[in-house]
């Protein structure tokens, strides 16, 4: 009887400490930007003010193989984006240092219906909505019902490249 209430306690002491060593850790993912709304990189300029990007973004598992899951990623930043037109076009690796964001969770349909549009002055006519795909996803298919699972980006949360910093 006595021994069953050490392991207990011990198991809770363990439970406890792996519980306390996590705790200051962000959720950190790593993976490419499969598309981005044009929009969000046009209507920003270069000012200091606070400018939002929503990207669709594809998560490195290797369990996952031939079904990457993808998840909407919000990224607001003042001034310029970390995240340059290279970094898009070329499908660069990226480390990010998220937190979960449900209430901006959406289906894939929703989240191209919600993209802002240009529409010409004289005419109204819309000239420009949508989304612009890597030129690595260009062929990629999402289904219109895709749940897209919202994070948030943190401060400084963006590392071009590389792995990332298990140090913290």
């Amino acid at each position: 009887m006595r021994l069953a209430k050490l392991k207990i306690l011990w198991l809770i002491v363990v439970i406890a400490f792996s519980v306390g060593a996590n705790a200051g850790r962000k959720p950190v993912i790593t993976g490419r930007i499969v598309a981005y709304r044009s929009m969000d990189r046009i209507e920003h300029v270069t000012t200091a003010s606070r400018h939002e990007e929503f990207f669709l973004f594809e998560i490195e598992d290797p369990k996952q193989g031939t079904h990457p899951i993808i998840v909407k990623i919000d990224y607001e930043h003042s001034g310029d984006s970390e995240v340059t037109e290279q970094t898009l076009q070329s499908a660069v690796p990226l480390t990010v240092t998220v937190k979960r964001s449900p209430v901006c969770d959406q289906s894939y349909s929703d989240f191209l219906l919600s993209i802002p549009t240009i529409k010409d002055e004289n005419s109204g006519v819309e000239i420009m909505r949508g989304i612009t795909f890597a030129e690595k996803f260009k062929k990629i298919e999402l289904s219109p019902d895709l749940m897209l699972k919202c994070y948030a980006v943190e401060k400084n949360g963006i590392k071009i490249g590389g792995s990332p910093d298990n140090s913290r």
